[in-house]
């Protein structure tokens, strides 16, 4: 891979633990970390994360 490439992964990699750390703190209900994320960054992250993982609001909503 180039640098080019490399870079992209790594932002590609940071995004997915973004994501991972929203759906988290929405799962456990941790106020603390959602209330650090504006509103419109909670809404951004799940638009993005439902386009990747339809399932997930089936599995938040149980």
């Amino acid at each position: 891979m180039t640098d080019k490439h490399t870079q992209i992964a790594e932002q590609f990699a940071e995004t997915i633990d973004l994501l991972i750390a929203a759906q988290e703190a929405w799962q456990y209900h941790d106020i603390v970390l959602t209330k650090q994320l504006t509103h419109k960054s909670r809404t951004k992250i799940d638009a993005i994360y439902r386009r990747m993982n339809p399932d997930w609001v089936k599995d938040v909503v149980r």
